[in-house]
């Protein structure tokens, strides 16, 4: 089946984090990702020619609407009297258009006059709607929509694996990553890594998406958004986190330190030590390369020749760091991520709690979420990132 272009329609400002959240579900849950496409009028690009009304537009070109409702009803049209969402709930019912109504709040919720008559108007027209609380009840809800819509008019269905990984996904997503904050622009941020996520994500070879796709891609994840009164592309939290040259100089609690001591104990003062800072896949290889100056090489025989075998398996190594860096709580501040290299062990401690709010006593006992699962949003969409075998922690001592 071709992808299934979804029109989100709502007041823009007062619901932009329902908005951006709707469309980071359907960019990076495994099986939305594969079967829609999000279609925000915001993010797309101004015609040459004008348009009064462009909203309605690209509501002509979609396959659904997902409409969301909440308190505001929107300015006015003075031709209509209506609304921008009231005349996208109207054009979608004249074509025939899917409809998938999400009400904000309880039967208590308190809403302008205007948008309580859309909602009766809504449930006169015979639409079956879903109410939500939090964003976490957004996603579940427009998840298992769509989900439902393209089993029964498609006969596509996910597989447990994608509705194992959307669960915990949902679940453990912070909204720490999709902060919008205005610091760093895109010109900013490292085009090679983006692109390297990009084509990674959507499987193509690294010349098949243009510098307009890649930064197109990255707004539909949630790692950059789009000003309108600046007119410009500022990365969000995890942007800055994956793509800024220097993310501690937005957040300084993301630097990671790193110890190396020749004993099996902590002493006073380390051996060697760092302070890495920079995008993830650089302090990967970083904490990587000072992990093998500090550790031992010995020489194996293979065949006939001889083979230097790593103290510690790189896969290992970088698979106990990406844990620690996904799933720390960015919210606690005054604390880092710290690596510490002993004589006889690796330790590496992540601040906060683990992800998907399992107890440490849960996870020893084996009966925890497996391997790959409970990964945060800012890393979820970046396949090309953790390209080795997950499960590989024998021989790291991480806590």
């Amino acid at each position: 089946m071709a992808r299934l272009k979804v029109f989100i329609s709502s007041v823009q400002k007062e619901l932009a984090e329902e908005r951006i959240t709707a469309q980071i579900l359907l960019s990076t849950d495994a099986f939305l990702q594969k079967n829609t496409v999000p279609r925000l009028f915001e993010y797309t690009p101004a015609p040459l020619s004008c348009r009064k009304k462009g909203y309605l537009d690209l509501l002509r070109t979609c396959n659904a609407c997902l409409l969301i409702l909440g308190e505001e009803y929107g300015v006015p049209d003075p031709d209509t009297g209506l609304s921008a969402t009231h005349e996208e709930y109207r054009l979608a019912k004249e074509l025939g258009i899917p409809i998938l109504p999400c009400i904000k709040g309880d039967q208590s919720f308190l809403r302008e006059p205007e948008a309580e008559q859309l909602f009766k108007e809504i449930k006169h027209d015979g639409h079956t709607y879903s109410r939500f609380k939090t964003l976490e009840d957004l996603q579940k809800i427009v998840r298992d929509r769509l989900v439902e819509h393209i089993k029964t008019v498609y006969d596509v269905t996910p597989t447990q694996e994608n509705n194992s990984d959307a669960t915990q996904n949902i679940t453990v997503a912070d909204v720490f990553d999709r902060q919008r904050l205005d610091v760093v622009e895109w010109d900013e941020l490292d085009k090679d890594i983006a692109r390297t996520m990009m084509t990674a994500t959507e499987e193509v070879s690294m010349n098949a998406l243009s510098d307009e796709d890649v930064r197109k891609q990255l707004v539909d994840r949630g790692y950059l958004w789009f000003d309108p009164e600046t007119k410009k592309h500022f990365a969000a939290a995890a942007g800055v986190l994956l793509l800024a040259s220097d993310p501690s100089k937005v957040f300084p609690h993301t630097r990671i330190q790193i110890d190396a001591y020749v004993g099996n104990e902590r002493t006073a003062r380390a051996d060697d030590y760092e302070f890495l800072r920079g995008p993830v896949t650089s302090v990967l290889d970083n904490a990587v390369r000072f992990v093998q100056r500090n550790t031992r090489h010995p020489m194996r025989v293979v065949g006939l020749r001889r083979v230097r075998v790593d103290e510690y398996p790189e896969t290992a190594l970088r698979e106990a760091l990406v844990n620690a860096i996904a799933h720390r709580d960015y919210r606690e501040s005054g604390v880092k991520v710290t690596f510490e290299v002993f004589h006889n062990r690796v330790v590496v401690k992540s601040p906060g709690l683990p992800a998907g709010g399992q107890s440490l006593t849960r996870i020893a006992s084996g009966a925890g979420a497996g391997p790959g699962l409970g990964t945060r949003s800012l890393l979820r969409a970046w396949p090309g990132l953790m390209p080795w075998k997950i499960g590989v922690r024998a021989a790291c001592d991480s806590s």
